[in-house]
């Protein structure tokens, strides 16, 4: 398919010359792609922003092509010596409802560990907390709170501002940030994730609290404490791209 494509595309994308090359993620691309566009535009820098995990990637050869490699993943950052670079969302910032509907939201794809953690969770705290609970998949539909079709981001960032709290349940070795983090901040809404690492990212608060995976328990005054206001703030895709080029 690396090859298909470029033998397709290639001689497209070398019709013209380029002020700037970004990329995402981009392992699913043939490295010769990368190599004659860099052959053909000497002196425009290529930037590479990761917005996975480089270790999950089907492949990270073409990282020697870039002059400049980001990523969301703060860890991986500090061990390859990448530029950290934070999640967009793809709203302004928008607020609360005056009153909850939903004690707890949780929203995403569905995958086996996601699912079996929801669920453990669900039954421990269902007779307790209201939830909304929406698990999507394009091929199958879940058999649990499952559906094929996504929810629009509207109605995704409606559920966050009529929630108390969001729940974040990223894959089972995933370091680096889920955008939740970051809608939460949209709509001032609280955080009850699984990654320990979140502490060190600069998103993290009083707002977000770590439960263990391996025994998650819910802390009941994060639940009726209020959200409290603070300097974070979620960056826009303008901010984004405009941090991302500015060298």
């Amino acid at each position: 398919m690396e090859n298909k494509f470029a033998d397709k595309n290639l001689d497209i994308l070398l019709r013209k010359k380029y002020d700037e090359i970004l990329c995402i993620n981009g392992h699913l691309l043939a490295d010769k792609v990368y190599r004659s566009l860099k052959e053909n535009n000497p002196d425009t820098k290529m930037r590479l922003y990761l917005w996975d995990d480089a270790k999950i990637l089907r492949k990270n050869t073409h990282f020697k092509y870039f002059d400049e490699v980001m990523s969301f993943n703060m860890d991986e950052c500090k061990k390859y010596g990448f530029k950290y670079m934070p999640m967009f969302t793809q709203h302004e910032w928008i607020g609360h409802a005056k009153q909850n509907k939903y004690d707890l939201a949780l929203i995403g794809t569905a995958h086996p560990d996601r699912i079996k953690l929801a669920k453990e969770i669900y039954e421990k705290y269902k007779e307790k907390y209201k939830m909304f609970i929406y698990f999507y998949h394009p091929d199958f539909k879940p058999d649990f709170f499952g559906h094929t079709e996504s929810l629009k981001y509207e109605e995704y960032l409606k559920i966050l501002q009529e929630s108390h709290a969001v729940l974040d349940l990223p894959l089972y070795k995933q370091v680096g940030l889920t955008t939740r983090p970051f809608d939460a901040l949209l709509t001032d809404t609280k955080v009850i994730t699984t990654n320990k690492y979140i502490t060190e990212y600069p998103v993290y608060s009083e707002n977000i609290s770590v439960i263990d995976r391996e025994n998650p328990v819910i802390d009941d005054a994060f639940m009726t404490d209020s959200y409290v206001k603070n300097d974070k703030h979620a960056i826009s895709v303008r901010e984004w791209l405009d941090n991302i080029l500015k060298d």
